[in-house]
């Protein structure tokens, strides 16, 4: 009996701590941010990709879980994307890996989360037919 109320103590406790993982991400992620390091098929491509997106900027809002990114398509045309933001598990993870998925008009983008901290979001997905980027994101200081 006592070895059952122990199994079941460890199970909760676990579950507690995995859920808090989400919510820990869902607060941190909160505010404005730019990309760092870009990495596409493991390259370093930062300097393209700020070429390409100029002054790029992604910012989460807690409230209704809204996001809007910015940048300057090759420094001439502005771009703003707003959407809705998610954490939720990964749907090919193991139990306490977690996903950020970013819908935003008519398109989806999933990202596997490696890491979020007050200093960094460290986010990648898979572009299919053997491609992949990652981003490294660090905040945006204010003014």
């Amino acid at each position: 009996m006592k070895t059952r109320k122990l199994v079941w103590c460890c199970a909760a406790v676990a579950m507690l701590m995995l859920s808090g993982c989400k919510l820990f991400y869902q607060n941190t992620i909160e505010g404005a941010w730019k990309v760092d390091t870009y990495l596409h098929n493991n390259v370093d491509d930062t300097s393209d990709f700020l070429l390409l997106q100029d002054d790029y900027k992604i910012t989460f809002y807690k409230e209704n879980n809204d996001f809007v990114e910015e940048y300057n398509y090759l420094k001439l045309l502005p771009v703003t994307n707003t959407g809705v933001w998610v954490i939720e598990n990964k749907t090919d993870g193991k139990i306490g890996e977690y996903q950020l998925r970013l819908t935003y008009e008519n398109e989806v983008r999933i990202f596997n989360i490696k890491k979020i901290s007050k200093d960094t979001i460290d986010i990648s997905r898979d572009l299919g037919e053997g491609n992949s980027e990652e981003y490294l994101l660090e905040p945006v200081p204010q003014a």
